[in-house]
């Protein structure tokens, strides 16, 4: 495995859960607030999240990624340090 496929894969990892952490956080403000909260617009959340939300966040992590190997980020420290965490 490459430097770039190794990066876009921590790059995604790292953004898939930031996204789940907001879109949780959402769902539950908006369920908290919403007296007619029905199992329909919790399929309608879910259905969002995955063809809208996660192909965004991948495209995102893909940008980042040949983004940072065009600046030639990957020889420096902050290579090293996405591989720590």
């Amino acid at each position: 495995m490459n430097k770039s496929k190794l990066l876009f894969i921590i790059i995604t990892l790292y953004l898939v859960v930031f996204t789940f952490f907001i879109s949780k956080s959402i769902y539950l403000f908006f369920t908290a607030h919403i007296e007619k909260w029905n199992s329909v617009i919790d399929i309608i959340a879910i259905v969002i999240l995955v063809v809208i939300v996660l192909p965004i966040t991948i495209f995102i992590s893909e940008k980042l990624t040949t983004s940072i190997l065009k600046r030639k980020l990957a020889e420096k420290k902050i290579y090293y340090t996405l591989l720590l965490y």
